[in-house]
């Protein structure tokens, strides 16, 4: 799956991370992925906000250019409540894998596989670790820290994801 965001450590925290074994059994179709984010400064938060503000502003046709330009890959994204859908294609399922980390400028590695699985991924922007946990082929738990740079000031973000798969079929 691709993800390409304008704002990259976003577009990473929006994620759950990297997820991938060699024997990884999950479905494909469309998943829904939620996260919450928290950090100890609150300037997350408060650039979350001002996103959500910016889009809420948006002229009609620009919203709709943006959700076009999303829908073309396959994914529609609520900035509101950090709910993200996107489709797992059959290919990808197949490869046991959800690798959503290569449109970024980070490092990973996989330090454990399987249906718990921990990552470590090494970031301009800071340092990531986490984990997820499958519940069977259509749903997975996860929590991540994330140690970053936010203009220059140092934070703690505790990132909590959860995603369930809704359908075969992807619009």
């Amino acid at each position: 799956m691709k993800i390409r965001f304008c704002i990259p450590l976003i577009a990473l925290f929006l994620t759950p991370s990297l997820l991938s074994a060699e024997s990884l059994n999950v479905k494909p179709g469309l998943w829904e992925h939620q996260t919450s984010m928290k950090s100890e400064s609150g300037q997350l938060e408060q650039q979350m906000e001002m996103v959500r503000q910016q889009m809420e502003a948006m002229p009609a046709a620009q919203k709709k250019m943006m959700k076009d330009m999303l829908a073309k890959q396959g994914m529609t994204l609520d900035f509101s409540n950090q709910t993200m859908r996107d489709c797992l294609t059959e290919e990808e399922a197949a490869q046991g894998e959800f690798d959503w980390s290569e449109n970024t400028e980070c490092d990973h590695e996989v330090v454990t596989r399987g249906d718990e699985t921990r990552i470590e991924f090494t970031c301009p922007q800071g340092n990531v670790e986490g984990e997820m946990v499958l519940d069977g082929d259509s749903a997975y738990t996860g929590k991540s820290t994330a140690e970053v740079d936010m203009g220059g000031t140092k934070d703690t973000i505790t990132i909590t994801h959860n995603g369930r798969w809704l359908s075969a079929d992807c619009p």
